[in-house]
């Protein structure tokens, strides 16, 4: 059965969810970091079934449209390097504002709860000086509560006609708070500033300051503004062209889809593939695949309760995946502030208990058992806990080996699962975690 919300398709087929009722296994969905050194682990006995060698053709043919042979170079260097490093989960969270909260204290008190410790601030070129004021407080105060705040700057429109105006924007805020954040993204999304745009001339003149802002302030970040579509030739080399020649960007934000546009449940090999083809444009621009960002859309108002799970889980499905696979160091869910923390309730604990699970975890190795294009199986080990284990399919419930003797399994709402004998554990669609005994 499918439903309509906002004239978007949200896909709640009974499939996709399992209901929980005491001791059965509760619901999820979806996304996930590259090095260049093989996992010390590879290759372990227990490890059942083959990593696939080579890149799928489609990643092939998406890379080739477009970066031609370097960019398909990279790509089969970021696919052979797929869940090969060790990762350390640490401070992997963040949540981005769509606009600057009304009343931070709600808020504060909500970002405390989930254990999430990294904030995402937005500051329009067009706000008024009493905005702005206020988003410089919000940042003092977030500083206060120890979180790291990265602030993303928005021009105005026609900024490409006046960039001197914007550049002089820019340095204000650095000027006022430069030495109080992480990260500036300068620009939200670059298919918006390029739109219309006959040639990438006028749009690169709004970053010809980005070489001085880094010798002014070489303790900031500077980001590239989001782009959602990788294998879109034009924005890719829009993308490698906006800086002048011999700078480079320090990270980038991968924006996934509106969550009307998942029409379907899992596709997990789908976006990893994508996810692979972002890391290696980063690589192919002289950035390291830790500096990528995972940036999830706020979730629209108004869901009934499954539209919600089903959201709550792809946010860390994919967070899962982006992070464990080393195609990106961080992940940013949206929202509105205009959404009450009451009625966040299934994000809320879909992320505190994925920060209760994994904050501070060592990602292992990803197990390869079952179809490697549905089944996701991945290991982390935990200081002073047992290791765990975080596992779900895209397909129907099948069953799979643990390397080790489980102790209590979850799902992504810490909900219990059903738990079989050892040595195999149930995969559903739904994430859940697998600890071992203590």
């Amino acid at each position: 059965m499918k439903d309509h919300h906002k004239g978007g398709l949200l896909d709640l087929d009974r499939r996709s969810r399992e209901r929980v009722c005491a001791r059965r296994a509760g619901q999820s969905d979806d996304w996930i970091s590259l090095a260049n050194r093989m996992h010390a682990n590879a290759g372990r006995d227990s490890d059942i079934g083959r990593r696939p060698c080579w890149p799928p053709f489609g990643l092939y043919l998406s890379a080739f449209r477009s970066g031609r042979w370097p960019l398909m170079r990279a790509t089969a260097t970021c696919h052979r390097h797929l869940f090969q490093v060790p990762v350390r989960m640490s401070h992997f969270f963040a949540v981005s504002y769509l606009v600057p909260p009304a009343s931070l204290l709600e808020e504060m008190a909500w970002i405390r709860d989930l254990g999430v410790r990294q904030v995402e601030l937005p500051l329009e070129q067009e706000a008024s000086e009493m905005q702005q004021v206020k988003v410089l407080s919000a940042i003092q105060n977030l500083l206060a509560e120890n979180c790291r705040v990265a602030a993303v700057l928005r021009p105005s429109r026609g900024a490409q006609q006046e960039p001197e105006g914007w550049h002089q924007f820019c340095f204000w805020l650095l000027a006022q708070a430069g030495w109080q954040l992480e990260r500036v993204q300068l620009g939200d999304e670059l298919a918006t500033l390029v739109r219309g745009q006959k040639n990438v001339t006028e749009t690169s003149q709004l970053f010809s300051h980005v070489a001085r802002l880094r010798q002014d302030y070489p303790g900031v970040a500077l980001q590239a503004p989001g782009l959602a579509r990788f294998d879109a030739y034009r924005l890719v080399q829009v993308l490698q062209q906006l800086l002048p020649a011999g700078n480079h960007w320090d990270g980038m934000t991968v924006l996934a889809p509106a969550w009307q546009a998942l029409e379907s449940v899992g596709g997990d090999d789908a976006f990893l593939q994508q996810l692979t083809l972002a890391a290696a444009v980063a690589l192919r621009f002289g950035m390291a695949t830790d500096r990528l960002q995972i940036s999830f859309p706020p979730p629209p108002a108004g869901c009934d309760q499954a539209a919600e799970e089903r959201i709550a889980g792809s946010v860390v499905r994919r967070a899962m995946l982006a992070l464990s696979s080393g195609m990106a160091g961080r992940v940013a869910i949206g929202m509105d502030p205009a959404i009450r923390v009451s009625e966040r309730r299934v994000l809320s604990n879909a992320i505190r208990e994925l920060m209760t699970q994994l904050e501070g975890a060592r990602f292992e190795r990803r197990i390869w058992d079952g179809d490697a294009t549905r089944d996701f199986v991945l290991e982390f080990s935990r200081i002073g806990k047992p290791p765990v284990l975080v596992g779900w399919t895209d397909g129907e419930p099948r069953q799979v080996s643990a390397p080790f003797r489980i102790g209590v399994a979850c799902d992504y709402l810490s909900r219990p699962v059903p738990m079989i004998p050892h040595p195999r554990i149930r995969l559903t669609r739904n994430m859940a975690y697998f600890s071992g005994e203590k």
